[in-house]
């Protein structure tokens, strides 16, 4: 006996006896699990979803584009061996004839909910402001948002609908893409998004300390020591911002779901977005003039999630009709353009129509002036070099160039030991001229115990060395106010408390901060070596 579920068209509106069945998303014989969106379906108000009650193998019973009654069968899900289903058969049992819908419940930032989601809600008692700045909410979101309140489990669909079906491999999303599980986080009051709205020149020129407090009272989480420019707004119905951004003057940010600025991330002057959700990690460093939105904006795809520690050059055009996925510690210079879609003559006509996400793997750079289109990616440590125009995709780890942008070698050169150990040796010698063209005494370089100079500054001595392997020296050696180990292997023998130890090959340091170590971390970092933990930024020092 086959044990089959028919697929039904629901109950959706009580005006509606007939609906539309616009388009099949799967085909015949297709495998489908039970949540999956299978079919859209027009009635007299919207188009809404029809999931699938099962898992299994579904057999299509009605055309796309007819008029169908309400409670109509419209195909089966059994098992692979039934695509004739006679339901008078004693081999066949119906086993359910229920369906799940996108939701009709509305809830805050207009979120939507399903029946069953908003069943699961209630009887848990959770505020539906947990959800939102959420497109879209299942019962499956929601029962993954009581096992995990911590937000450890994949957030990326029950953030944003628009990334279902988009490979997010290669990208680290930052840390604050899930503080949207924070329901008490960043929700802003109604009434002061109106107000917003309609008395954006005034608010966006007061001074940022009082600009940053209003909001703060009127539900945004903004982080202590933050920064907005004269003449830039912030309008979304979800604010969130971390410690020591920086937003300069005459911005425009104006969202339908959420803002969110991890800390220490840096926006320069003109920053303008629009979309639905704008999502920026730790440690931005944003230039000035950059414009995102463009056409298609107010699409419900209309997405932008940055990694931390990444570069945005001056002048840039993103383009977010669809969603653009930008990993951790990207480079993307001056003037490049992504566009996620493409609108020209008839598409019956033969002509191009395209629509689709770009996505910007973790380490991968485009150079100035490049034009990467939509449904294009670049994989991890991967470089599009300027002047190019990506079409495709480009693999990890390689350089790509040209119109259209073609592969023609990796984008890194194999380096043995010696070489590498040739090029630390380099950069020291490259950190005692800096430091003396900044006006800054610097002893001779010495060779013993290992190479390492001495720095005079005011009234406080530094010292910084390089050794392949980190075996400490003896404490007489370590003499000054802040000294610095540049090193290859960590000993794992616990460095004496005032010496600060930077591991170049692992990205690591180990130590306390101060003014030199600040310099010397800095120094390292304009040579591509991040060090870890962050977020961190270079505020002041000797370079």
């Amino acid at each position: 006996m086959s044990k089959v579920t028919a697929v039904e068209i629901p109950f959706i509106n009580i005006n509606d006896e007939n609906v539309k069945l616009i388009a099949w998303v799967v085909g015949e014989g297709d495998v489908v699990h039970e949540g999956q969106n299978i079919a859209e379906i027009e009635t007299s108000k919207a188009m809404v979803e029809l999931l699938s009650p099962a898992t299994g193998t579904i057999h299509l019973k009605v055309q796309a584009g007819e008029e169908i009654r309400v409670s109509s069968v419209v195909a089966y899900i059994g098992d692979q061996n039934s695509p004739d289903l006679d339901t008078s058969s004693r081999e066949f049992l119906l086993v359910s004839r229920s369906v799940v819908t996108v939701p009709e419940a509305i809830g805050p930032s207009g979120t939507r909910f399903s029946n069953k989601a908003l069943e699961l809600i209630q009887s848990r008692q959770i505020p539906l402001s947990a959800f939102a700045g959420t497109s879209m909410i299942r019962e499956q979101d929601v029962l993954d948002y009581i096992k995990s309140p911590s937000g450890d489990f994949n957030a990326q669909n029950l953030l944003h609908s628009a990334l279902n079906g988009i490979s997010t491999s290669g990208v680290t999303f930052p840390a604050n893409f899930s503080n949207f599980l924070n329901k008490d986080s960043g929700c802003m009051e109604q009434a002061f998004l109106d107000r917003l709205r309609n008395d954006a020149e005034r608010i966006g020129n007061m001074e940022s300390v009082d600009k940053c407090n209003l909001y703060r009272a009127h539900g945004a989480d903004i982080g202590e020591g933050t920064f907005i420019g004269k003449g830039t707004v912030i309008v979304a119905p979800r604010i969130q911002i971390g410690d020591r951004v920086q937003i300069g003057q005459n911005g425009s940010i104006i969202l339908r779901e959420r803002f969110a600025a991890g800390a220490l991330s840096s926006f320069r002057e003109g920053l303008n977005v629009r979309g639905a959700t704008a999502i920026f990690g730790q440690n931005i460093f944003a230039g000035s003039r950059i414009q995102i939105g463009g056409g298609g904006h107010a699409d419900p795809w209309a997405l932008l999630v940055v990694g931390d520690n990444v570069y945005l050059g001056n002048d840039l055009f993103i383009n977010i009709c669809r969603p653009v996925l930008i990993g951790k510690e990207v480079f993307l210079t001056q003037r490049a353009i992504l566009v996620t879609h493409n609108i020209g003559h008839s598409v019956l006509e033969g002509n191009e129509n395209t629509f689709a996400p770009i996505v910007l793997e973790d380490f991968s750079q485009v150079g100035m002036n490049s034009t990467i289109y939509a449904g294009a990616r670049i994989g991890q440590s991967s470089i599009l070099g300027s002047n190019s125009y990506l079409i495709s995709a480009i693999p990890n780890g390689k350089l790509a160039m040209g119109v259209p942008a073609q592969v023609i070698r990796d984008a890194a050169r194999s380096i043995d030991r010696p070489k590498q150990l040739q090029i630390a040796e380099t950069m020291i010698r490259q950190f005692h001229e800096l430091l003396s063209l900044k006006g800054t005494a610097v002893s001779p370089i010495q060779s013993f115990p290992f190479m390492n100079f001495d720095v005079f500054h005011g009234k406080k001595k530094y010292q910084i060395g390089f050794a392949e392997s980190a075996s400490p020296a003896g404490p007489d050696f370590w003499a000054g106010d802040e000294n610095v180990l540049w090193t290859f292997e960590s000993s794992g023998a616990a460095n004496p408390s005032h010496v600060t130890e930077m591991n170049l090959l692992a990205k690591k340091l180990n130590g306390s901060s101060g003014v030199f170590v600040d310099s010397s971390r800095e120094f390292l970092r304009k040579r591509g070596i991040r060090l870890e933990p962050g977020p961190w930024r270079y505020q002041m020092g000797l370079i």
